[in-house]
């Protein structure tokens, strides 16, 4: 079998449950070890029978720059902490 060119093997780890027990894959002269979770744009997948996801660490990051503008515009008018708001706070969700 013949591995595509373009695979990324530093970014690459196989996903399995954690009901499973699995030896190490070894591909192109390197080990690869099996994990759990992986990461893709800002949200944890977690392995097992039924897809599960983890958004808290968006969420606090949402809130904590939620909070920074806020706490950094309380003088200014309303219409602008919205506008504050959403040119730096929503482009994180």
């Amino acid at each position: 079998m013949t591995l595509p060119s373009r695979v990324h093997f530093d970014q690459s780890h196989p996903v399995t449950g954690s009901r499973l027990r699995v030896s190490n894959m070894n591909l192109v002269q390197r080990v690869y070890m099996w994990c759990d979770s992986f990461e893709y744009l800002g949200v944890t997948f977690h392995a097992g029978l039924k897809l599960k996801t983890n958004t808290e660490v968006i969420k606090q990051t949402f809130f904590m720059a939620s909070n920074i503008v806020l706490r950094n515009s309380r003088s200014l008018d309303e219409l602008i902490q919205l506008q504050l708001l959403e040119s730096f706070c929503l482009p994180i969700l």
